[in-house]
């Protein structure tokens, strides 16, 4: 589905030459649950979309150039793990990657994802980053798993109470010293 509206892609619905839309794909296969957007261009796209395009493939390729093998990197919102798996290949089994995610199924996927992929530098935790340790409500998108908040919002159909901690208490706990990427 395309969405439509002042927080979709597709802003009032009409397909513009030159104008980007955004399109999220979501999909599941046994244990895999994708979910992707895109951006698409009817015509030729206008000179200021290729400039946000160039900015953030450099932006991207310079983010994962600085990653290499042995790093400390902390996925906060780690979701399905697209990165979380991406940030373990690329550090490596001298590396280590904290990958957390409070949401109960985002979570069951993520750890399915780290399995598959046989990465065992990534240690996965069932929490959300917050200011104190305790319980809080996450609230939940049924239409963009990967748009959970820890406060309430207009595109929140749901919500679940989760475990919340101080990274400050939780990387110690893990025996980080150091973080090289948040």
């Amino acid at each position: 589905w395309i969405a439509s509206g002042s927080t979709g892609g597709f802003p009032d619905a009409v397909a513009k030459p030159g104008r980007a839309m955004m399109v999220d794909a979501v999909c599941q296969r046994n244990f895999y649950h994708g979910d992707f957007g895109r951006t698409f261009v009817l015509g030729e796209p206008s000179k200021e979309i290729l400039e946000r395009m160039r900015i953030l493939k450099i932006g991207r390729d310079t983010a994962f150039g600085a990653i290499k093998p042995g790093m400390n990197i902390l996925d906060v919102g780690a979701n399905l793990g697209f990165y979380t798996t991406l940030f373990g290949k690329k550090t490596g089994p001298t590396g280590k990657v904290i990958a957390l995610e409070p949401d109960p199924e985002n979570f069951r996927f993520l750890c399915k994802n780290v399995e598959h992929n046989q990465l065992h530098n990534i240690e996965t935790v069932q929490v959300a980053a917050a200011r104190q340790q305790g319980e809080m409500q996450l609230f939940t998108s049924s239409g963009n798993r990967g748009d959970n908040r820890l406060y309430a919002n207009d595109l929140a159909d749901g919500s679940v109470q989760v475990k919340v901690v101080r990274l400050d208490d939780l990387l110690p706990q893990l025996g980080v010293r150091e973080l090289n990427l948040i």
